[in-house]
């Protein structure tokens, strides 16, 4: 009990040292989950695709009663965190020993990757994977009636998560001969998730559909660089991060024919398969499952403890230090508390709408403020400005241009450009017809 608890706190620790020194969220999507609890339940047609999920409509009643939304958002990364380690931790326990399933919980501490997952408030993407934790631990257990309702959870709080479940159903109903249990929970779960996305099914699922069927070209499926392949580390960085626990698997799996006979049998050797072909083939999509790929490596790592006996200590220690230090180095806030706080407070011109220089901005300014954002390729005032527009307005110096493109805009016009990006915008900010409101803030 006492190493349990001490993986937790060793767990928990790194995700709240962030929070030591600021109050600032970590990663971009903070800015968006703000913005769609202030307009809960409405999600625009802009943000569906990716944010049509059950969390925003659960949490609306929430949003309504408290004055200032931005005190869920700490503590729901907080609870979705603590949510999937538990998850993790249930689901294991009859496929693995003591030592096993510590060993596993220890990796998932140290993951690099799941780290980053929780950095970036991939809020939805945590908990959609809990639940599909929740969906093996069933499935292993022959649990199938709650099988089938944690299936149906993946696809309400995110759809692509979904995508893999499907995926699993479908391997699991050819190679593994479990075609009463399979075509249940793929039935049930798939009609509830097509259902509740209803209202949103042309956007959220027809344009992947079309982008596979109807197009003559193979690569639509196969291409890594599309904009449907999710924000997250390339492929060889996420080798590299995996690759401490990525080796047992392979060793123990190669020396132990019998263990592995006994693991290909188990509800989670599919989600092993599905995740290593999805992202070392490289598919469209292959960016949002390389986190769902390390969840199943450490998984297969867990199993094989008894592949490292005699190097245990060295070993834990190796990987101990190296989620240290790359915590150390990449667990700060991306703002400053008194950069959102001058977002917050600042007084501009009624009704002004707001150009944001940078795409990190953007999703801050949306949250943390009421104002219209104009930014390139997000949100429904990017299309104000072609794409060539776009392009010169990032491209150019000149300040005759400046004033042509920024004469387009709306008017009142305030312009947002963080210290990252002013030496950028020297000759913007030096027109005579730019007024600076704050430090960040500048008025046309």
């Amino acid at each position: 009990m006492i190493y349990y608890v001490g993986i937790f706190i060793l767990y928990l620790t790194p995700r709240l040292f962030p929070y030591f020194f600021s109050s600032v969220p970590t990663g971009y999507d903070a800015g968006l989950y703000l913005y769609l609890f202030k307009h809960a339940p409405q999600i625009p047609n802009w943000l569906a695709s990716s944010y049509y999920s059950i969390l925003f409509f659960i949490l609306t009643p929430v949003t309504k009663v408290i004055n200032d939304p931005t005190v869920l958002l700490i503590p729901l990364q907080i609870l979705s965190a603590i949510f999937l380690f538990f998850s993790l931790d249930w689901s294991i326990k009859t496929l693995m020993n003591k030592n096993q399933r510590l060993f596993t919980l220890f990796l998932f501490t140290c993951s690099a990757i799941q780290y980053r997952v929780y950095w970036f408030y991939y809020v939805k993407n945590i908990i959609a994977l809990a639940f599909l934790l929740l969906l093996l631990g069933f499935i292993q257990r022959k649990k199938l009636i709650w099988a089938t309702i944690t299936g149906l959870l993946v696809g309400l709080f995110h759809l692509a998560t979904f995508l893999f479940v499907f995926l699993i159903m479908i391997y699991r109903l050819i190679f593994q001969n479990k075609k009463k249990e399979s075509l249940l929970i793929l039935g049930v779960s798939t009609i509830g998730a097509i259902i509740f996305n209803l209202p949103v099914l042309n956007i959220s699922i027809l344009p992947y559909l079309k982008a596979i069927i109807f197009s003559n070209r193979i690569n639509n499926l196969l291409s890594s660089t599309t904009n449907w392949g999710g924000t997250f580390y390339d492929l060889k960085v996420s080798i590299f991060l995996m690759l401490i626990y990525l080796v047992l698997p392979v060793y123990f799996f190669y020396k132990n024919r019998k263990e592995f006979k006994v693991f290909q049998q188990s509800a989670f050797f599919p989600g092993l398969v599905v995740s290593t072909i999805i992202v070392f083939g490289q598919f469209f999509f292959f960016r949002r499952f390389i986190p769902v790929l390390d969840l199943f490596i450490i998984i297969a790592a867990g199993y094989s403890l008894s592949s490292i006996k005699s190097m245990k200590l060295f070993y834990l220690v190796t990987i101990f230090l190296f989620a240290f230090f790359f915590i150390l180095k990449t667990s700060a806030p991306l703002k400053l508390a008194k950069e959102i706080n001058e977002i917050k407070t600042v007084k501009l011109p009624a009704k002004s709408y707001i150009l944001s220089t940078s795409k990190e901005d953007t999703a801050w300014l949306m949250g943390y403020t009421d104002n219209k954002i104009i930014a390139w390729d997000f949100g429904p005032e990017s299309s104000l400005l072609s794409q060539n527009q776009w392009q010169e307005f990032y491209q150019t110096s000149d300040q005759m241009t400046y004033i042509k493109l920024l004469e387009k805009l709306p008017k009142p016009l305030c312009i947002y450009i963080s210290n990252k990006y002013k030496w950028n915008f020297i000759n913007l900010t030096s027109l005579p017809t730019i007024k600076k409101i704050s430090d960040n803030f500048y008025c046309y």
